[in-house]
């Protein structure tokens, strides 16, 4: 097909962050795509990767050679993929394409800042459901295009590289677990508070927590401390099998976790789309989850149990947030009664679920779709 579209991007490419897991697999959609031509926007100082804090991750050959390309022309559209809040901040010089926002939010509502960052825009694309309905109410016409799913082809419980040896879970041990920064929003405290009500010490179960952080030492410590705290408050001297999982991981080992796993929990009070969950879901795990967010557009029935929750205030000092929004809290004393059955009925068979509408080539027709529109 001829090309009839030049595309520059703008992203947290380089990231470990979620933001920058989300901006590659946006990239590995637009690779199927031969009537657009992708390259990053250069910005000011001549800047082709942007970053939003989070460490760093290897740049893998196809990465790299994006961040190498330069466009054979001026672009005809900049896709900024960041916080609406800072859409503004992104202006490559003497660039005067067409702009459009691909933006996220975890809460009921933009934050006033978000608001007039997404007046900057031409047009704003989101990840789920949640998110167009948040942009809608704020006045702002979103359309929906999801992050995929990029499974990779070796992906076998049976047979998968770097399967993880994790000390103190045996073959028959029924695993939960989650990757996780240790945030309010993440809610790690009612998913261990949950854990521990629920199991005892000779109990056959173990939570594996995947920690994710800046600096990956230091992000273990605190996890640690922060676990120790938590056994101190309920006064569990002989506490269940928690196993804190930390360094950089390639990608291999992330998809051995979940080929080691039974059961993925996130108590998680907003998610904007919730990539880990997805790639659980598709590995044919069950999912426990509250039933607020972007992952409700994706979870299947047949993988997935519903946490009940209550929508309160937002209590976390964080630029994209502020207490007049709302967000799920979720019922602990239901999640570990939820737990202790999953637990109960042991390990399953992986039963992969039907996912084609997060495949990266149908998601590759939904961008070129919009970019055409």
């Amino acid at each position: 097909m001829p090309l009839n579209m030049r595309c520059a991007l703008t992203g947290f490419y380089g990231d470990g962050s979620g933001m920058g897991e989300a901006a590659r697999r946006l990239l590995a959609a637009f690779a199927h795509l031969d009537d657009v031509e992708v390259g990053p926007a250069v910005l000011d100082g001549n800047k082709r990767i942007v970053s939003d804090g989070g460490w760093r991750v290897p740049l893998y050959p196809t990465l790299k050679m994006f961040l190498e390309h330069d466009l054979s022309g001026p672009a005809d559209v900049h896709l900024i993929h960041c916080a609406a809040m800072d859409f503004d901040r992104f202006r490559p010089p003497f660039m005067t394409a067409k702009r459009i926002g691909y933006a996220v939010v975890e809460t009921d509502r933009l934050h006033p800042k978000s608001i007039e960052g997404a007046k900057t825009v031409d047009e704003i694309w989101v990840p789920s459901e949640h998110n167009r309905q948040v942009f809608e109410q704020a006045g702002f016409k979103a359309t929906v295009i999801p992050y995929p799913l990029v499974m990779p082809p070796y992906v076998d419980e049976r047979d998968i590289p770097n399967r993880q040896a994790i000390s103190g879970v045996f073959e028959n041990t029924y695993c939960m677990y989650a990757v996780t920064t240790f945030q309010e929003r993440k809610n790690v405290l009612g998913l261990i508070t949950a854990f521990l009500h629920a199991f005892r010490v000779n109990d056959d179960v173990a939570l594996l927590i995947k920690v994710a952080g800046v600096d990956a030492q230091q992000a273990i410590k605190d996890a640690a401390m922060f676990i120790g705290g938590v056994c101190m408050d309920m006064q569990i001297e002989d506490p269940p099998k928690i196993r804190l999982l930390g360094g950089e991981w390639t990608e291999p080992m992330m998809w051995g976790l979940h080929a080691r796993g039974d059961c993925y929990v996130s108590l998680a009070r907003g998610e904007a789309f919730g990539i880990p969950l997805l790639d659980a879901a598709a590995m044919g795990n069950q999912v426990m989850a509250v039933k607020y967010g972007g992952h409700v557009d994706f979870l299947p029935p047949e993988n997935t149990h519903w946490v009940p929750y209550r929508l309160t205030p937002v209590l976390q000092r964080y630029p994209h947030f502020n207490g007049y929004m709302l967000w799920a809290d979720a019922d602990v004393l239901e999640a570990a009664g939820m737990m202790k059955r999953l637990a109960q009925a042991g390990r399953k068979p992986k039963a992969r679920p039907e996912m084609s509408a997060f495949s990266t080539l149908h998601v590759a027709e939904l961008l070129r779709r919009a970019l055409h529109e």
